[in-house]
């Protein structure tokens, strides 16, 4: 009986929640979170590169390539929604209209990413040195042609 009791209490308590989940995400707030989300895979890849041209350790690697991959992976084209094409968040956007005109191409983009940074993920395990800056030099290559397409230069 208390575990229907449970059950009741946890589907009334969820359907109280659906119209908050329902409601729209601000545009200023889908920037905020694409900008908050970018510096952290900027600062996961300066931490690899100095791991890589200095004093190496295998576990800040591995952290910050994990790091890097789960954000690759997250679906960050959610952060792009209609509305979102200028605006500020933490600072004004420098997203080019282009990434809202071409989201296949935006999706190829994305998805390069997402697969070399899984490959670094992979790579870093191992601890080999000039395999894992190989691998970062992809992950780099592949951050480049999506700032090339869609970001406006600072």
């Amino acid at each position: 009986m208390q575990r229907i009791s449970s059950l009741i209490a946890g589907l009334l308590f969820s359907s109280w929640l659906l119209p908050l989940q329902a409601q729209q995400v601000r545009p200023e707030t889908s920037i905020k979170w694409r900008q908050s989300a970018y510096q952290v895979m900027s600062w996961s890849t300066s931490r690899i590169r100095a791991n890589v041209e200095g004093q190496f350790s295998r576990d800040e690697v591995i952290r910050s390539a994990s790091l890097l991959n789960a954000l690759a992976t997250a679906g960050m084209g959610g952060l792009y929604p209609p509305g979102s094409e200028s605006g500020s968040g933490w600072h004004e956007t420098t997203a080019r209209p282009e990434i809202f005109r071409n989201p296949a191409l935006a999706g190829e983009r994305a998805g390069a990413l997402a697969r070399e940074a899984g490959t670094l993920l992979t790579v870093a395990q191992a601890a080999d040195v000039a395999a894992i800056k190989q691998q970062y030099g992809k992950v780099v290559q592949a951050c480049r042609a999506c700032h090339d397409d869609f970001k406006i230069r600072e």
